[in-house]
């Protein structure tokens, strides 16, 4: 794509750990602590250093479609299949349960959790992004999205972060919006494996490698020269970029 910039971010990442566990995905919360879900749906909890601290497994609920752990003393977890979050304290016990099938059902493609302890979800019935309290009592709503992406929408993943509502739709990219469920604006990138979003940066991870696309600048930046070809999944938090494999999340520290 011809609109990447030859410019790294980071010249050097050292490699510092490994994690030796079974990996689906992963993510990490902002105080450091590292979440694998594994192949069969479990979870676990790792420390910054590489230790171990719980693990949790609900089979009851199937498979788990995603993990919010943007609080990180209240887990989201996105049960799709039976149309539940469940969310949890800080060493993954269950505290509650959200019932998409409520009063007004929502067949939600994606949740996040949002800013103000409620969730946001995509409902594929109207095509419409929706902001839900955790009693199902609607807030915003975007209308139609068809107005702006002229094409299948059904997004993967949906990211509340520093005022900005981000989803990512495989066909046409990521849409971004307020916390009004305004649409600002559509990047237009298709193939991306991960993604994350952090200080007016969009990090993203596709075939072609690891990339920065900054919102001020507009420009999209190469973050190292590391070998991602294998890389299946990644997360950067302050400077410690991890790698996902398919039996192992290594840590490398750049600079």
């Amino acid at each position: 794509m011809g609109f990447y910039s030859k410019s790294q971010v980071f010249s050097h990442c050292d490699s510092m750990r490994t994690l030796p566990t079974e990996v689906k995905y992963f993510t990490v919360d902002n105080l450091g602590f590292i979440y694998v879900v594994k192949p069969d749906n479990s979870i676990e909890k790792w420390s910054e250093s590489g230790q171990l601290i719980n693990q949790a497994n609900n089979k009851i609920y199937g498979k788990l479609f995603s993990i919010d752990v943007s609080n990180p003393f209240e887990i989201y977890l996105y049960y799709k299949d039976v149309n539940k979050i469940i969310f949890t304290d800080n060493q993954l016990t269950i505290r509650g349960t959200i019932d998409l099938n409520g009063a007004e059902q929502i067949q939600a493609s994606a949740i996040a959790r949002s800013f103000d302890n409620g969730f946001w979800a995509f409902d594929l019935s109207d095509l419409n992004l929706k902001k839900f309290t955790k009693s199902l009592q609607l807030q915003q709503q975007s209308g139609n999205v068809l107005q702006i992406a002229n094409a299948n929408f059904e997004p993967s993943q949906i990211i509340d972060k520093e005022s900005k509502v981000i989803l990512y739709n495989d066909s046409t990219g990521f849409e971004v919006f307020d916390n009004f469920a305004n649409h600002l604006k559509t990047i237009a990138l298709n193939g991306v494996v991960a993604w994350q979003y952090s200080e007016n940066k969009l990090y993203y991870l596709n075939a072609e490698g690891l990339f920065v696309y900054d919102f001020l600048t507009l420009q999209h930046l190469s973050l190292t020269n590391i070998s991602v070809a294998k890389g299946i999944g990644f997360y950067f938090r302050n400077n410690l970029l991890y790698l996902q494999s398919e039996a192992s999340i290594k840590v490398y520290s750049c600079r």
